[in-house]
């Protein structure tokens, strides 16, 4: 009989006996099995408390599992794998992080939002604004619709609601890293410097080694050329 894993929260993985269970399915692509065979012994969770050991092997493989398991409350462990040296587990921590920030709205804003993300990688983007704004309208705590709302009217040149909207993002999920950066993009823009080294400090905080955010940060604190609005 398959164990209920929500109720054994008390009995954590060995990175043994956790390798073991998810070495096969990963090394044969299988993600159905591997999430059926995780589900079947652990939470969420319980793999949580895997993605700091030292043990690289055992933490990225935390990491891929959550990516596919895990919501809002496993952010944080996978956050702090962002801080690792280990230049694969940053990536692979990356993206679970974005799988649950995606997957985190209601089910009626999942389909605006998925349309939103075809219609933007499409360049279409006063489509892209209109998706995301539905999904808004079905889910205004879908931090992940703020932030698309919010990099949609960055690259159309509207800064003001771009700001809006990538605030909104960051106060519903204060590690977003991505919207911290956006942020930061949108008051360099208006030539606003404090407020644009603010917000690419705060995603270099979350995300030490993000591209391309330490190289904004001396930009807007080296330039001498544009007064900081106030």
């Amino acid at each position: 009989m398959p164990i209920d894993s929500h109720r054994v929260d008390a009995v954590k993985p060995t990175t043994e006996m956790f390798l073991s269970v998810v070495r096969p399915p990963l090394e044969s692509g299988d993600t159905d099995r591997l999430v059926a065979e995780v589900d079947r012994r652990w939470s969420a969770g319980q793999v949580s408390s895997l993605v700091c050991t030292p043990d690289a092997e055992a933490a990225a493989a935390a990491v891929v599992v959550l990516g596919l398991i895990g919501g809002r409350p496993q952010l944080g462990a996978l956050t702090r794998c962002l801080h690792r040296d280990e230049a694969l587990i940053r990536q692979l921590a990356e993206h679970a992080i974005w799988s649950i920030w995606l997957n985190a709205g209601s089910a009626a804003a999942m389909r605006p939002m998925r349309e939103g993300l075809q219609a933007f990688s499409d360049e279409r983007y006063p489509d892209a604004l209109d998706r995301f704004e539905l999904a808004l309208d079905h889910d205004p705590d879908y931090a992940e619709a703020h932030h698309q709302l919010g990099l949609t009217h960055l690259l159309l040149g509207h800064d003001a609601q771009a700001i809006e909207h990538l605030r909104g993002a960051t106060a519903r999920i204060p590690c977003h890293f991505q919207a911290w950066a956006n942020l930061g993009h949108g008051h360099a823009d208006l030539g606003q410097h404090d407020q644009a080294a603010t917000a690419y400090r705060k995603a270099l905080s979350i995300y030490p080694t993000m591209p391309g955010i330490a190289d904004a940060l001396a930009r807007v604190q080296d330039d001498p050329s544009v007064v900081d609005a106030a």
